[in-house]
């Protein structure tokens, strides 16, 4: 904090302690280790199971419970976990999440079906393990998705699995809200890094050249430019509160003028 009282590494790093946007962690199906088949009583056996791990609270596994067997809940639930992978592959998946870093696990997953390979680098960017090419992945994944895929996926599982078919209407209302969720995971990133702004250009500059009218980006964009609203306003007011301290303390000029540089970077 500077003489004047501006402190830029807190305007900067808003975001740092903000929860996750998006993480695979808090997924039920995670938590529980249920799959898309598990059954109202697969999914009571699991809390069982869970419980005797002792890994999560058991209020927090009731809450898991109930969102898996109610049947609009699970749904988002199913969207945001790892549609279309097998047990195997999430198996292989999480321990690839624990063990690398982004650059191998980009390699990894580049075969994966979209939503799923969306949702990983959504959960990348929401845990600070993300890149330009993390970003590219995201919003090259939207672009790919095949609705009508996963709808048959889904009620194929859903069959097996007891719970009522989905209708196409139903998993577009929810795919646009975990986009927007995408979205801001990628932006609350941005906001991560030490210089936001130079990031962001690196980020729109790479998908401009790869798909200029794509969908993620103009969202992702737009989301950006809401956070960073707030962000501007704040600095501005301590550009202006710096110009006014320096011309009634004009002996530690030098001083002011350095932080009102490093705030005009900002």
């Amino acid at each position: 904090m500077g003489d004047n009282g501006i402190n830029l590494a807190s305007l900067m790093n808003r975001e740092r302690m903000q929860p996750k946007i998006f993480s695979l962690d808090d997924n039920p199906f995670h938590m529980l280790k249920a799959s898309y088949r598990s059954s109202v009583t697969d999914i009571s056996k699991l809390i069982e199971d869970a419980e005797l791990d002792g890994i999560y609270p058991e209020e927090d596994l009731q809450k898991a419970r109930q969102a898996l067997v109610t049947p609009r809940t699970r749904l988002m639930l199913e969207l945001t976990w790892l549609p279309e992978l097998s047990q195997l592959q999430t198996t292989k998946l999480y321990d690839l999440l624990s063990k690398t870093d982004f650059w191998n696990i980009l390699s990894q997953i580049g075969h994966f079906p979209e939503l799923a390979r969306a949702n990983i680098a959504a959960h990348l960017c929401s845990h600070g393990r993300s890149s330009v090419e993390v970003v590219h992945c995201l919003a090259q994944s939207w672009e790919e998705i095949d609705e009508d895929r996963i709808l048959t996926f889904l009620n194929e599982e859903r069959l097996l699995s007891g719970f009522p078919k989905i209708e196409v209407l139903q998993l577009r209302e929810i795919l646009r809200d975990i986009r927007q969720r995408h979205a801001a995971a990628a932006a609350n990133w941005i906001w991560t890094l030490p210089v936001p702004g130079t990031a962001m250009n690196t980020v729109v500059e790479h998908e401009l050249e790869n798909n200029p009218d794509g969908s993620f980006l103009r969202l992702f964009v737009e989301i950006y430019d809401k956070e960073s609203e707030p962000q501007l306003a704040a600095i501005k007011d301590s550009i202006l509160t710096a110009t006014d301290t320096a011309g009634k303390v004009p002996h530690d000029l030098s001083s002011h003028t350095k932080n009102i540089e490093k705030l005009l970077e900002a």
